[in-house]
């Protein structure tokens, strides 16, 4: 009965905070709330529609098919997918009802997953970051390049390894804490319900000082290297489009420098608002209102990533109209290549060999 009581109070409480908005606190609460909500469904589908015409953008060209750059916007698709699969199996019905055990612990396997790609979108970020400076100011230091590489790679594993260990192992109340103790465990999660080793709040903070703090000072530093790298080329920027490959260079930097500072405005200030509630005490209602604005700004650069992709320039514009009218392309080349074996095979277009006017020379002279 004490806990229906508090539970009673709590609701009764929330319900004269929200019709009598005492401070400004809940007014700024209360507007941020509402416009969010209000357009958060229509940037979420944006932002699936846009995720998926851009993974099938960097999976079928070729210009971004093998490079890190196509890696990274791989991840994202990957990471709104995983969104998607926990909004369906949190809100969608007919999903909701379909083995209700493991309903949640579906659910939270899916935003486990969507962590997952997320940080590892943020390291290609700076493994993108940190090739472009080095192409910029080192242009011959192809080893460079390769290292760096293998460097993120190895690290894109121990990424993996860390997860695994943390989420399955150290702290197996994750799933829970993430859907308020409604998270049924299955067989493998229920094995490791004993062994509560790590702190949860150690654990965020660490997350957010490996994968927010150190990865966006990096790429601040590269981005801001990358820009006086291209000023300092400036000279060889007119000649751009004799060159091809120095053309491209410069709209992949352009592309990035984009990308990155749209990552740097949405995930790094949500990351430090997570990482001071740990040490200030910050009002809640004030808490809650900038948290729900920086989500609701991480969601909207989300979808101006494929602005930044795809617009700045006439390549990447071609190279998009290119992958997704493929068919038809195709369809007319071939219809061109049968045009010309029908012309060449008809008989007004055989080539014979020339006609040689043989003269026969003139009658010699009567002596």
């Amino acid at each position: 009965m004490s806990d229906l009581n508090i539970t009673f109070e709590n609701i009764f409480n929330i319900n004269l905070t929200a019709r009598t908005i005492s401070s400004p606190y809940d007014y700024f609460v209360d507007t941020v709330k509402s416009v969010t909500e209000s357009i958060t469904p229509l940037l979420e589908l944006a932002r699936v529609f846009l995720s998926i015409i851009t993974f099938i953008l960097v999976h079928f060209s070729h210009l971004y098919r093998y490079t890190s750059f196509g890696l990274h916007i791989r991840f994202l698709a990957i990471y709104d997918a995983c969104r998607v699969f926990e909004r369906l199996f949190y809100w969608f019905p007919p999903l909701s009802l379909f083995i209700v055990k493991y309903k949640y612990t579906r659910c939270n396997f899916a935003f486990f997953l969507q962590n997952f790609f997320s940080h590892l979108s943020v390291a290609t970020i700076v493994m993108l970051s940190v090739e472009r400076t080095i192409i910029l100011w080192y242009p011959f230091r192809a080893r460079i390049l390769i290292t760096v590489r293998k460097a993120i790679i190895f690290e894109l594993f121990n990424i993996f390894s860390m997860f695994i260990a943390t989420h399955f192992y150290l702290i197996p109340n994750y799933f829970q804490s993430m859907d308020y103790t409604k998270c049924f465990y299955s067989s493998p999660f229920f094995i490791y319900n004993l062994n509560v080793i790590f702190d949860y709040k150690v654990y965020a903070i660490v997350d957010v000082l490996l994968f927010s703090l150190i990865p966006c000072f990096i790429t601040f530093i590269s981005i801001f290297l990358i820009i006086i790298g291209l000023c300092k080329h400036r000279r060889t920027r007119d000649h751009l489009t004799i060159n091809r490959e120095q053309s491209s260079s410069y709209e992949t930097s352009i592309i990035l420098i984009f990308i990155a500072i749209l990552q740097l405005s949405t995930t790094f200030p949500l990351r430090i608002l997570v990482l001071l509630k740990y040490f200030i005490s910050i009002d809640f209602t004030l808490f809650m209102g900038l948290y729900y604005l920086f989500s609701f700004n991480e969601l909207l650069a989300s979808t101006l990533n494929f602005a930044a992709f795809i617009l700045p320039f006439k390549t990447v514009r071609k190279e998009f109209i290119s992958v997704f009218f493929a068919f038809c392309y195709q369809t007319t080349h071939e219809q061109q290549q049968n045009n010309t074996r029908r012309i060449s095979s008809s008989p007004y277009h055989i080539q014979h060999p020339p006609i040689i006017n043989i003269i026969p020379p003139p009658p010699s002279s009567p002596l």
